[in-house]
């Protein structure tokens, strides 16, 4: 949680990254910058299938089109979830919550996004929608101004990275560009 001027107890709506406020005209909306913004909470666990394989953050993985990375987790959620890379909060590119999510406060104008130039959508969990089950992406752009942007598309990423061999080759990957 962020908070507003460091304030703890202060109001939470406008304490969003994603509301508008003039008062702080350089904010700009997640998804603007990450290339993904949260999609939904709750959502049932899936590995990431890759869409890129050649991509040089596979390289290393073993990986081909379609493989399934991240299938197991220590993320269970005390047996809620099934310990995949992808559950809980999931983070996408193109959901409709992510470009027009709302925040649940009063006057609470949602500040507009877009994507950035270069995005390349790197793996998709759940691709075919399976279920109706929204998906989380891993993401990545190099960014115009110098360096680039990597982003996991999920809050349990991290529970199956101490497992996952390949997850662990894709992070070496990205810790070592340039």
């Amino acid at each position: 949680m962020m908070f507003l001027d460091g304030d703890e107890n202060g109001p939470r709506g406008p304490a969003m990254i994603r509301v508008a406020d003039e008062t702080r005209p350089h904010r700009i909306h997640e998804r603007t910058l990450l290339g993904v913004s949260t999609e939904m909470c709750g959502a049932t666990g899936y590995p990431f299938t890759v869409l890129l394989p050649e991509h040089p953050l596979f390289a290393g993985t073993g990986v081909v089109d379609g493989s399934e990375i991240g299938a197991a987790g220590l993320n269970t959620g005390g047996g809620k979830y099934n310990g995949a890379a992808s559950a809980w909060e999931v983070d996408t590119s193109d959901g409709p919550r992510s470009r027009s999510l709302g925040c649940n406060y009063e006057n609470c104008p949602v500040i507009q996004s877009g994507l950035p130039a270069g995005l390349q959508v790197l793996a998709r969990a759940n691709p075919g929608g399976t279920g109706g089950e929204t998906r989380g992406e891993i993401t990545f752009y190099r960014h115009p101004g110098g360096g680039f942007v990597f982003s996991a598309g999920s809050i349990t990423f991290g529970g199956s990275l101490v497992i996952d061999p390949q997850l662990q080759q894709l992070m070496r990957n990205v810790m070592s560009l340039d």
